[in-house]
């Protein structure tokens, strides 16, 4: 069985905290209600290349996918390769503005 992972991020963060957080809750809503027990996910708000290396994440493509604009949100959504099609992320990626960062599927056969 295989584990995909899939990182996005969306530009729509603005850094300001109340906003942002917001933001943040609202994905993880749409996370619960269109995915529930099927994914599991992290969302993160990165405000500077030091956040994106804390997070232990290579800064450059994020950087690249955001043109060099900071802050953003990451989401990370993760779940057995199957459980989820690519046809039932769309709704979700359209909906918050992500773009893909990467998609890393892991045999764990």
């Amino acid at each position: 069985m295989s584990v995909t992972s899939r990182e996005y991020i969306t530009l729509d963060a603005t850094g300001v905290d109340g906003t942002d957080y917001r933001l943040i809750r609202t994905i993880e809503q749409a996370v619960k209600e269109q995915f529930g027990d099927r994914v599991a996910y992290q969302i993160l708000r990165l405000e500077s290349r030091d956040d994106i290396e804390d997070e232990l994440r290579d800064p450059e493509p994020i950087l690249k996918v955001s043109g060099d604009r900071l802050p953003v949100i990451l989401v990370n959504i993760t779940y057995q390769t199957g459980d989820v099609s690519a046809a039932d992320l769309v709704p979700f990626e359209t909906g918050f503005h992500l773009r893909l960062v990467q998609e890393i599927v892991n045999d764990q056969g």
